[in-house]
């Protein structure tokens, strides 16, 4: 019987790879915009009721933060991505990207997502809790899709 042959399988990952990520499904992305005020004012509808939600999401942690540690984490790493953007956006070296931004996500949301996991005793205590707990996987699961190829498209082009 033969074996299978490597090449074929790295030639095969790539090829995949590039059609998810690298392929003509990068000028459908936002990843190499500037993400300025006017781009963010020209969204789609859809978008900007989208990044509305996740904001008041986020503020929600605000009721959570004394008595739960994962809202401290979500709030934490909410604050944390957006002083990078902050700092990338008011930058006289730097334009920023949307790739850049989705790129702060997926440094950031993660740890905030595994200490929900790592939490989750805490969520017995309190069905507002568990609500917004939801809100946020749903939130960031949903987000991290496009957040983790707008990332690899941005990489791909800025190395």
């Amino acid at each position: 019987m033969n074996k299978p042959n490597h090449n074929t399988a790295n030639y095969m990952t790539t090829c995949l790879l590039g059609f998810c990520f690298f392929s003509d499904h990068a000028t459908a992305s936002m990843a190499l915009s500037e993400w300025n005020m006017q781009t963010r004012l020209a969204l789609p509808v859809y978008l900007k009721v989208w990044l509305g939600a996740m904001l008041l999401m986020h503020f929600c942690s605000l009721f959570f933060v004394k008595r739960f540690y994962a809202a401290r984490w979500i709030l934490g790493c909410f604050i944390a991505s957006h002083i990078i953007v902050f700092y990338l956006e008011n930058s006289a070296t730097t334009t920023l990207l949307a790739g850049m931004v989705s790129l702060s996500h997926v440094i950031f949301w993660p740890p905030a997502l595994y200490a929900v996991y790592h939490y989750r005793q805490q969520l017995s205590r309190s069905l507002p809790y568990k609500l917004w707990i939801g809100s946020v996987i749903f939130f960031y699961s949903v987000s991290l899709v496009f957040d983790i190829r707008d990332s690899a498209i941005y990489l791909y082009h800025a190395l």
